[in-house]
Formats: structure tokens, sequence, C-alpha cells
């Protein structure tokens, strides 16, 4: 090994998130439940150093499986743009 170069294994590679928000009704997001819930996760994914590719607000009921944000996650996941 002496004088071969070594390949570091250990580099930090960038983590690339989708922020999501969710609120069940039209008062709630009137409100600004939404906007706070974003607010949170920004400064959250900012602190770990995540790089935000997008950020989806969705109001819609909890129980609904088939939400459309839920639909845009999935579809950027399986393209590999989110980690």
């Amino acid at each position: 090994m002496l004088g071969k170069e070594v390949k570091r294994i250990d580099e930090v590679r960038e983590v690339r998130v989708v922020l999501y928000a969710r609120v069940s009704s039209y008062e709630q997001e009137q409100h600004g439940d939404l906007d706070r819930q974003l607010e949170l996760l920004r400064k959250y994914a900012q602190k770990k150093e995540y790089r935000i590719i997008e950020e989806i607000r969705n109001r819609a009921s909890g129980l609904k499986e088939d939400r459309k944000g839920i639909r845009r996650i999935f579809d950027l996941t399986e393209k590999g743009l989110i980690d």
C-alpha cells in the first residue's frame, strides 16, 4: 500500500429530499398550518444539510391514501430524484 493512492470511502454524499406538508381542512390551510409545517421542515433540512428538491402542499384527509402529493413523492423516488 505504500506509495499507492488510497480512495476515501467516507466521503459525504448530498441527501436530496422533498418536503411534504398536509392539512385536512380549508380552515387549517387558511390559518397558516401548511406554512408553519414547511418552515419547521426547512429548518430541519437546513440543520441536516439536506438539499430540498421540492416542497409539496396537500389539503386532504389523512385517511385518503391516494393523495396527489404522495403520488408525486413516489414519482420522484422512482425517478431517483430524491433519496
